[in-house]
């Protein structure tokens, strides 16, 4: 009897403790709102979002490798800017969306609730990090072969639990 209600004791406490801090490994499905209980803030973002279309590297324009690059940079946040503890962030077409270079291990792929979208979440690693280094992150996006349009994602911010922006649509003329 002592067992079982150290056990129900453990588990409600458990409970409580999840049920406070969020998904410090990401959002589990692609959301409209992380389910925080606070409502998102309705002033602007304070993060700096710059999305951009790569243009080839001068080694490759010395190797006469020179070719309209398909894919586009996507940077979320500055160097100089406020940190932020998790991101959902979605592409609203096809195409091969991905963290650059050694970001790669601290976001992970999301599909449940994507509509087949290309979509990323942090995960544990990004929001147990140093404040100083979860400012910025680099995305990666090739669109699907033979799209003609320019890419169009959704992101959500969290800054902390109960500060978070909903909604930012990201164009490369915003």
């Amino acid at each position: 009897m002592l067992k079982f209600v150290l056990l129900s004791g453990l588990c409600v406490l458990s409970g409580s403790i999840l049920g406070v801090s969020g998904y410090s490994r990401g959002a589990p499905a692609c959301v409209d709102a992380p389910k925080h209980k606070v409502d998102p803030q309705d002033t602007p973002s304070p993060y700096a979002i710059n999305l951009k279309q790569d243009t080839p590297s001068p080694y490759a324009i010395s190797l006469k490798k020179l070719r309209d690059s398909e894919d586009w940079e996507l940077t979320i946040g500055s160097a100089d800017g406020p940190a932020y503890k998790g991101i959902l962030l979605q592409a609203q077409q096809s195409g091969n969306l991905r963290p650059a270079g050694e970001a790669l291990r601290l976001f992970k792929n999301v599909k449940r609730g994507c509509k087949d979208l290309p979509s990323w979440t942090h995960s544990n690693r990004w929001s147990s990090a140093a404040e100083e280094t979860r400012n910025i992150s680099t995305w990666l996006f090739t669109p699907e072969e033979g799209s003609t349009q320019s890419p169009t994602f959704t992101a959500t911010i969290v800054e902390k639990f109960s500060t978070f922006w909903t909604g930012i649509t990201i164009t490369p003329f915003a």
